[in-house]
């Protein structure tokens, strides 16, 4: 993935998620912290797709956080930081060929909930 594809918002949330990840100590950045990090932005367009199609916000934040605290945990010295997960990969692909079928040059986070979803019915 190229961080430049991304808007700064999709950066932020990128962002977000790889510092959740590694806080709680998960071995990999997943679909869930990135599902979890679009639902933190009260600004964010995300909230805002997820609104206007009549989906809760809040009971998106508490799912996402269930999830990510149900995701492995590792410990120790020898663990390495949270690299992007293949699942996460697959999401930001679709992400991407959504943008280029669409003739953006970024990946908005709308594109990024997007992806969570078509990569995730995959």
């Amino acid at each position: 993935m190229d961080a430049t594809q991304l808007t700064t918002k999709s950066q932020e949330a990128f962002a977000a998620a790889s510092r959740r990840a590694l806080r709680d100590g998960n071995p990999a950045v997943e679909p869930e912290h990135l599902l979890w990090a679009l639902v933190q932005d009260d600004t964010g367009i995300a909230v805002t797709v997820l609104e206007a199609v009549g989906i809760d916000r809040a009971t998106v934040r508490e799912d996402a956080d269930k999830a990510v605290a149900d995701l492995p945990r590792a410990s120790g010295s020898s663990v390495a930081a949270p690299a992007p997960s293949a699942a996460l990969q697959r999401v930001v692909a679709a992400a991407i060929d959504e943008a280029t079928r669409r003739g953006d040059s970024h990946v908005s986070t709308e594109l990024l909930l997007l992806g969570l979803t078509v990569a995730g019915a995959r």
